[in-house]
C-alpha cells in the first residue's frame, strides 16, 4: 500500500485503518510504504512504475486531481483506475473562541467585509487554499490566505491570535474545540452535522461550498477487471467493519458518508478537476 504522505497523517491513518480488516479479508499481509513529497505526486508517479497486477494499491487524497491539473503529476487520469473512496472529511472555518471581535459566521463575515482577515491552511495551491478562496469569493470578504506546513502550527497560530481563522477538519482540532480554545463557526457540508447541530452550513450563509477532503484508493490502469472487482469488494467490506467504524467515529470521519464505488469516485475526480482548473487559474497557479 503506497501512501503519498508521511506517517501519522490523515491519509496514512486512513490507509492503515482500512487495511487492518482488509488484510484479514484478503488473507494477505499488507506492507505500507510512505513516499511523501510533491503533495503526493511522487507516489502517484511511482505507482505507474509497478506491475498492473493488483498487488500495489495507492492510498491518496484530495490532492490527486489538483496534481493532475497543475502538472505536478505528469500523468493523466486514464493512467489510473479509481478503485473506491473510503472517507470524506468535513471541514469548517475555525476561530479563536476568545476573540472579542466575532463569535459567529455572520459576525466574522461582517467584520471581514470592512477589515482584512487572515485565514490559515496547509499547503499552497492545494485543497485548503481552494476552499478558502471559494469561501472568500462567495462571502465577499477581504482575506489573505496564510499557508502552514503542519496543521498543528496553524491551529496554534489561531489560538495565539497570530491569524484570525483557519480551515480545518473536526478530528484534528477536537481537543482544542472541547477545551474552548477554538470555535467552528461554519461547516462546509450540504446539511448540518449531527455532532454540531447549531453550526450553520456554508450554503446557509450564502456560500455554496460543501467540499470535504477525501481519501481513497487507486490502481494502475490495465489491472485486470476481476482483480479490480475483488479489491473494491474487499475494501467495501473493510469499510463496513466494526473496528473501522469505531476508528471513523473517534476521528470525526463519520459526519458524512465516505464510501464511493469506482464509477462514482472516478466521476467525482473528473468534476473536481474542472472545478480546480477554474479556481487555480484565478489564484494564478495555472
Amino acid at each position: 500500500v503506497l501512501i503519498g504522505y508521511g506517517a501519522g497523517g490523515g491519509t496514512d491513518r486512513a490507509a492503515r485503518a482500512v487495511g487492518a480488516p482488509l488484510s484479514q479479508i484478503l488473507g494477505q499481509t499488507l506492507v505500507y510504504v510512505n513516499l511523501p513529497g510533491g503533495a503526493g505526486s511522487i507516489c502517484e508517479d511511482y505507482l505507474l512504475k509497478q506491475p498492473a497486477d493488483g498487488y500495489t494499491l495507492l492510498a491518496m487524497g484530495s490532492d490527486f486531481p489538483i496534481n493532475l491539473v497543475t502538472g505536478r503529476n505528469p500523468n493523466s487520469l486514464d493512467d489510473y483506475i479509481a478503485l473506491c473512496q473510503v472517507q470524506q472529511d468535513t471541514g469548517c472555518i475555525q476561530i479563536n473562541a476568545k476573540d472579542s471581535r466575532f463569535s459567529s459566521a455572520d459576525e466574522f463575515v461582517a467584520y471581514a467585509k470592512n477589515n482584512r482577515v487572515t485565514i490559515g491552511g496547509t499547503g499552497a495551491g492545494g485543497f485548503d487554499e481552494v476552499v478558502v478562496a471559494l469561501f472568500v469569493k462567495a462571502t465577499g470578504i477581504q482575506a489573505e490566505y496564510v499557508t502552514y506546513e503542519k496543521s498543528g502550527k496553524m491551529r496554534a497560530a489561531v489560538v495565539a491570535g497570530d491569524i484570525d481563522a483557519c480551515h480545518e477538519e473536526f478530528g484534528p482540532a477536537i481537543s482544542l474545540i472541547e477545551s474552548g480554545d477554538l470555535k467552528p463557526i461554519v461547516v462546509f457540508a450540504p446539511e448540518r452535522v449531527g455532532d454540531f447541530p447549531d453550526l450553520p452550513t456554508a450554503p446557509e450563509i450564502g456560500c455554496d461550498v460543501t467540499l470535504g477532503r477525501w481519501r481513497a484508493f487507486l490502481l494502475k490502469a490495465e489491472t485486470p477487471g476481476d482483480i479490480v472487482q475483488t479489491l473494491e469488494s474487499a475494501i467495501h467490506q473493510s469499510y463496513q467493519d466494526a473496528g473501522y467504524k469505531k476508528f471513523e467515529k473517534e476521528s470525526y470521519l463519520h459526519l458524512r458518508e465516505g464510501w464511493k464505488g469506482g464509477a462514482d469516485y472516478r466521476q467525482m475526480i473528473i468534476d473536481d478537476m474542472e472545478m480546480y482548473k477554474g479556481v487555480l487559474t484565478e489564484l494564478g497557479y495555472l
